[in-house]
């Protein structure tokens, strides 16, 4: 999945991902950030971003089935919220 943050122009800013937990999350190219927090049907990924290239969301899963996935990215000047089911097939 392509994530643009073309909307924060240059400024500094976070991406926030929450997936269910038999999805996998990386940026690519790699970005810094913590390890994921992970509670009982959910972790939240956070990465951050300090220019607007293009960045691939990678996500995978090894069992078929429906993935609701949210993204937010955040900067100073302006928050954007991005919602993906992701659909898995055998």
């Amino acid at each position: 999945v392509e994530l643009r943050t073309h909307h924060h122009a240059d400024e500094h800013h976070h991406v926030r991902v929450e997936a269910p937990l038999a999805v996998q999350v990386a940026m690519n190219p790699p970005r810094p950030g913590p390890a994921p927090d992970c509670g009982t049907h959910t972790c939240v990924h956070t990465f951050e971003r300090s220019d607007v290239r293009p960045s691939r969301l990678v996500l995978s899963v090894n069992q078929p089935g429906k993935y609701p996935i949210a993204v937010q990215h955040a900067s100073p000047q302006r928050t954007v919220h991005e919602h993906i089911v992701l659909h898995a097939h055998p």
